[in-house]
């Protein structure tokens, strides 16, 4: 993951399931298997004087996107109850060390 850019939230408020009330939307590249794909997330952003620190509560992704097929009943017909759901569920915890 590849941060590309931080913008505050002008009213943060719990978004999601976790309890973070996020602070900023980071939007980043989100690399699997070679797939580079961009994504934005709400994240609570704190800075110190030695680092930064992003948390972000838990979001899903449609895994697919990247390729990641296996067992997709999207991608492989027939499977009935066979099959893995196409969300994956990411929990991010980012830090950043000041040089």
């Amino acid at each position: 993951f590849e941060v590309v850019s931080a913008s505050e939230l002008s009213n943060p408020s719990v978004t999601a399931t976790g309890g973070v009330v996020p602070t900023h939307n980071i939007t980043g590249n989100l690399t699997i298997k070679g797939i580079t794909k961009s994504i934005t997330f709400p994240a609570k952003v704190d800075v110190t004087s030695d680092k930064v620190t992003a948390v972000a509560n838990p979001f899903s992704l449609n895994r697919t996107e990247w390729n990641v097929n296996f067992m997709s009943k999207s991608v492989i017909a027939g499977l009935k109850d066979n099959f893995i759901d196409d969300n994956m569920i990411l929990s991010l915890e980012l830090e950043f060390v000041k040089n």
